[in-house]
C-alpha cells in the first residue's frame, strides 16, 4: 500500500485582464484565478499551434509535470516527482490518473494515444480524492473534448505537412440539429516516417519511431430544459505503426538513429472511450450529476529483447534443462506482447452552491479487467531466414523457429472500487473560507496468472485476492485579500493500492 500527503502549500493568484478561464475546482466550474487547488491549463488551440500531438510533448509546459516513455509504448507519467515506477505490473495503479472529460481512462497505455480535437487540458497537482471519482496520490490530467454548440453550425478544416513525411489533417463540424440538439464530430490523421532505422541484415531500412494513426470524436448535446442537459461523447483512437526504437549500449553502430537489431517492432494500438453525462439542477438549489463510463483497449506489439543481431548478442539462459551449463544464447525477442482492457466506471454526485456554505457528496464504482499475455523467446540459432516472416510478424509466422521460452505470462488483474467522498467550504465572511473533505475507498483486487513455472509444484492458475480499505482527508483556507489577490493553503492526503504478485514462482531447476 502506498499513502501520499501533499505538505500545506501556499499559493497566491492574481487576477489580470486576460480572458478567463475555468477549470474545475471543488467540482464546480470557476474562474482559474479564483481556483483554490494547483492546477494548470491549456487551451486546445494553443496544442495545435505547438504541434503537441500527444501528452508526451506536454512536457515543459507545466511546472512539475514529466512524461517518460517505457518499453517502447508504456508511460510513466510523474507530478512533483510522484510518478509510477512498476509500469510492466499490472495490478498497481499510477500515481498520476488520466481522465476524459472527468472519467477514468483506467488502463496507462492510453497515455500514448493521439490528443484528437481537445476544448483544453486540465493539470492538478497533489492528492485528488474529493475532486476526481478515482482517487490519486500524485495528481491528475483531464482532458477535456471539444462540446457540441447550440448556437450555429460551424466547421474547419486544418492540414499541416513537414519533414520525415509528417501528415496532419482533422476536419471538424458541429450542427444543431433544433433549439435544443446538437452534434459535433471531428476525424484526424497523423503520420510520419519513422525518425530511426534498422541497418544491415534482413531487414535493413525497416523504420522505427514512426507514427500512422486515426482519432476520431463524436458528441452529442440534449438540452430539453434549462434545468437539464444529457451529453454522450466517443473517442476512438486507432494506430498501426513500426516499435519505437531503443538502442543498445552495446550497439557498435555510431549513428542514435541507425539500430543494429534483427528482429521486426510492430505496434498496433485500439483505444475507444464512451461517456454519459447527466445533468440536473433541482429546485432545491442542489445539482445532480452522473456520469458514466466505458473504455476499451487492444495492443498488439513485438519487441527485439537484446536490441542487437545475432553476431552481437550473448544471453545468458540459466536453469534450463536445455541448456545446462549455462550456455549463451544469441538472440532474445517478444514475439507478443498483448494488452486487453475493459473498464466500466459510474460516478454519482450531488452539489450544493450557497452563500455561506457549497458541499459535495458523491459516490463512485469501478470494474477494471486488465489482461497481459505475453512471450519471449531465445535460443542459439538463427530464428528465420526470411525477411517477409520477420517484417510481417503474426501467429503463424512467431516464433518462426525451435526456440526456448525464456519467460510467458498470461494474467489478468480484476479491480472492483467502491469510494464515497465529501467536501464542504465555509464561507466564514467576504474574506476567509475553510474547506475540509474526506473519502472512503474499498477495493478488491484477484490476480490470475499462468507464468512459465506455475504448473510446477502449485496451482495452475496462480490466484490471490486483496482487499483494502482507506480513508484520505484534506483541510484547507482561503483568503481573499483584495478583489483581484488570493491567498490559500492546502493539506491533502491520497492513498493507492499496493499490488500483488501471485506467479512469480523460483525456478525448479
Amino acid at each position: 500500500m502506498a499513502a501520499a500527503m501533499t505538505p500545506a502549500g501556499i499559493a497566491l493568484a492574481q487576477t489580470t485582464g486576460l480572458e478567463a478561464v475555468l477549470v474545475s475546482a471543488r467540482k464546480l466550474e470557476v474562474d482559474i484565478q479564483d481556483a483554490s487547488v494547483a492546477v494548470s491549463t491549456m487551451a486546445g488551440k494553443d496544442f495545435d499551434r505547438s504541434n503537441v500531438v500527444k501528452l508526451d510533448n506536454f512536457n515543459g509546459y507545466v511546472p512539475g509535470l514529466t512524461i517518460a516513455k517505457n518499453d517502447g509504448a508504456g508511460r510513466v507519467v510523474a507530478i512533483r516527482g510522484v510518478g509510477w515506477e512498476t509500469a510492466q505490473n499490472l495490478s498497481t495503479q499510477p500515481s498520476v490518473l488520466v481522465y476524459m472529460d472527468g472519467i477514468y481512462v483506467a488502463n496507462p497505455f492510453s497515455v500514448g494515444t493521439d490528443l484528437g480535437e481537445l476544448e483544453r487540458v486540465d493539470v492538478y497537482r497533489g492528492p485528488q480524492g474529493t475532486e476526481f471519482g478515482q482517487g490519486t496520490t500524485g495528481g491528475a490530467i483531464d482532458l477535456i473534448l471539444k462540446k457540441p454548440s447550440l448556437e450555429q453550425r460551424t466547421g474547419d478544416v486544418q492540414v499541416s505537412y513537414g519533414t520525415y513525411s509528417t501528415i496532419r489533417a482533422r476536419g471538424a463540424l458541429n450542427i444543431p440539429l433544433s433549439d435544443n440538439f446538437a452534434i459535433r464530430g471531428s476525424v484526424q490523421k497523423y503520420s510520419h516516417d519513422g525518425f530511426a532505422e534498422i541497418k544491415g541484415g534482413a531487414l535493413d531500412g525497416y523504420d522505427l519511431d514512426d507514427a500512422d494513426s486515426m482519432t476520431g470524436t463524436l458528441a452529442m448535446l440534449w438540452k430539453p430544459t434549462h434545468s437539464l442537459s444529457v451529453s454522450l461523447s466517443a473517442f476512438l483512437q486507432d494506430s498501426d505503426q513500426h516499435a519505437a526504437a531503443q538502442k543498445s549500449v552495446d550497439d557498435p553502430n555510431p549513428d542514435p538513429r541507425q539500430v543494429t537489431q534483427d528482429f521486426p517492432g510492430i505496434f498496433k494500438l485500439k483505444n475507444d472511450v464512451f461517456s454519459a453525462t447527466i445533468e440536473w439542477e433541482l429546485p432545491s438549489g442542489m445539482t445532480f450529476k452522473s456520469m458514466t463510463g466505458y473504455q476499451q483497449l487492444k495492443k498488439r506489439q513485438t519487441e527485439d529483447g537484446d536490441r542487437l543481431n545475432e553476431a552481437l548478442t550473448y544471453v545468458t539462459i540459466t536453469g534450463f534443462p536445455y541448456q545446462p551449463n549455462n550456455d549463451l544464447a544469441s538472440w532474445d525477442v517478444l514475439s507478443f506482447w498483448d494488452n486487453n482492457s475493459d473498464a466500466f466506471s459510474q460516478e454519482f454526485n450531488l452539489l450544493y452552491r450557497g452563500d455561506k456554505v457549497d458541499w459535495v457528496l458523491g459516490a463512485y464504482y469501478l470494474d477494471h479487467k486488465n489482461n497481459n499475455y505475453f512471450l519471449e523467446a531465445t535460443g542459439s540459432a538463427p530464428f528465420s531466414d526470411s525477411a517477409d516472416e520477420l517484417a510481417n510478424p503474426g501467429p503463424s509466422t512467431l516464433p518462426p523457429f525451435a526456440s526456448v521460452l525464456n519467460f510467458v505470462e498470461d494474467r489478468t488483474v480484476t479491480r472492483k472500487d467502491r469510494a464515497l467522498y465529501s467536501q464542504l467550504t465555509y464561507h466564514i465572511n467576504d474574506r476567509y473560507a475553510i474547506t475540509a473533505g474526506g473519502r472512503f475507498q474499498d477495493e478488491d483486487q484477484r490476480d490470475e496468472s499462468t507464468q512459465f513455472w506455475n504448473c510446477l509444484g502449485g496451482p495452475c492458475p496462480a490466484v490471490e485476492r486483496l482487499n483494502d480499505q482507506k480513508f484520505t482527508w484534506k483541510a484547507g483556507l482561503d483568503i481573499h485579500v483584495s478583489d483581484n489577490h488570493l491567498l490559500y493553503g492546502l493539506i491533502s492526503t491520497g492513498w493507492k493500492n499496493g499490488g500483488t504478485n501471485p506467479g512469480a514462482r523460483p525456478n525448479p531447476f
